[in-house]
């Protein structure tokens, strides 16, 4: 298998794609958390989605909330850490929220749960 860079996404496509297919929402969320220079607002959208009923979509906004930790060493950890917490012990799903609870402790600077 070979590493495909994502293409780029809008923030409006995000929102589209979210609305559409199973298979393509999850990949919207991911395309977001790694192109979109927004991290706030990616932030917010991976929140939005740990609520969608589709448990890919929700898997990919765990996913988004590591990617956002490696790439910005910044996430607002009051909301976010809870919101995670809440997967571990999942049957289906924990494995993923500890995965990203592993990135912020790694990669999210001290005093950085302070910006929204």
């Amino acid at each position: 298998m070979k590493y495909e860079a994502p293409k780029p996404i809008s923030k409006e496509s995000v929102l589209d794609l979210l609305d559409g297919a199973d298979d393509i929402a999850p990949e919207a969320l991911i395309r977001a958390a790694l192109t979109i220079g927004d991290r706030q607002w990616v932030e917010s959208s991976l929140i939005k989605a740990l609520s969608d009923p589709r448990q890919e979509v929700r898997r990919a906004a765990l996913l988004g909330f590591g990617h956002l930790a490696r790439l910005y060493g910044q996430l607002n950890l009051k909301i976010v850490v809870p919101l995670l917490k809440q997967y571990v012990g999942d049957d289906v799903l924990g494995g993923t929220a500890e995965d990203a609870l592993e990135d912020i402790a790694i990669f999210v600077r001290p005093g950085s749960d302070l910006d929204s």
